[in-house]
């Protein structure tokens, strides 16, 4: 869903914004590395956690609401 790009974005965003108010021009280098290969099923109830997900769901919910108020 693009979260993770995003998310990138954000801390470079943020990263760079910290050495400038230090008085500091930098670059923002990433690198990805996976640390384990295998899927973790046992992590997968975490998933109910994650901002995006949430974000996603609860918009279109929002939106409804705020329709079905107005109505009355």
């Amino acid at each position: 869903m693009g979260g993770a790009a995003q998310q990138e974005r954000i801390w470079r965003h943020a990263l760079i914004g910290l050495a400038s108010h230090s008085g500091v021009t930098a670059t923002v280098e990433a690198k990805k590395v996976c640390v384990d290969t295998r899927l973790q099923w046992k992590q997968a109830k975490s998933i109910r956690r994650d901002a995006v997900i949430r974000t996603t769901l609860a918009l279109p919910m929002q939106a409804l609401r705020r329709m079905v108020g107005q109505a009355e």
